[in-house]
């Protein structure tokens, strides 16, 4: 189905942005991995009206948060 694929496509392209976010050694490579989730985050934003993707696309950028937090506190 082209659900599957988009959301497959979706996660995929996410979990890039996290373990590059994770393996951040610095800000400045923290602040790029930033960047990135800004990217992907531009590109399927515009799916959040959509009640499947709005949900997925909440809980991913809930989780991408938590862990950006997490990985800041880290590096502090």
């Amino acid at each position: 189905m082209i659900i599957d694929k988009l959301i497959n496509q979706m996660k995929s392209e996410l979990d890039w942005v996290i373990r590059v976010t994770k393996s951040s050694e610095t800000f400045e490579q923290l602040n790029t991995a930033h960047m990135c989730y800004d990217l992907w985050l531009k590109k399927y934003d515009h799916y959040s009206n959509d009640r499947i993707y709005g949900y997925l696309l909440s809980h991913w950028k809930s989780y991408y948060w938590s862990m950006r937090k997490t990985k800041q506190s880290v590096l502090s």
